[in-house]
């Protein structure tokens, strides 16, 4: 990836492929969530999920399966928050032009015909 700024691109040519570099560099919610949460064993003969770089583990299973469960709901949960983050944003983003309208409303000459 270069580390070219967009005021520094010349040509749209390279500003579209300096996007499709920053988007194939970045990782989707997928991607991190099959990596942050793992199965393995303890040497006390507990199943566990390790979290992350597997510093913190979460859950006490007899068997295999059940901790493959407990992962599960891990990582469904880690994508709702995901999803919820997403929606925020587009929400933020929606919310701020909408203030630049008002913003730009305010400054025009423009006025707005009565309503009879």
């Amino acid at each position: 990836m270069t580390n070219k700024t967009p005021e520094a691109v010349a040509s749209t040519d390279e500003l579209g492929q300096l996007l499709r570099e920053t988007i194939d560099s970045m990782q989707t919610a997928e991607e991190m969530v099959a990596d942050r949460y793992r199965v393995k064993r303890t040497g006390l003969g507990w199943w566990r999920v390790a979290v992350g770089d597997g510093q913190q583990t979460v859950g006490r299973c007899f068997t295999r399966a059940e901790a493959e469960r407990l992962a599960s709901s891990l990582r469904a949960a880690f994508l709702d928050g995901a999803h919820v983050v997403a929606e925020l944003n587009d929400y933020r983003r929606a919310m701020r032009e909408l203030g630049q309208l008002v913003r730009e409303q305010s400054r025009s000459r423009i006025t707005p015909a009565p309503h009879a």
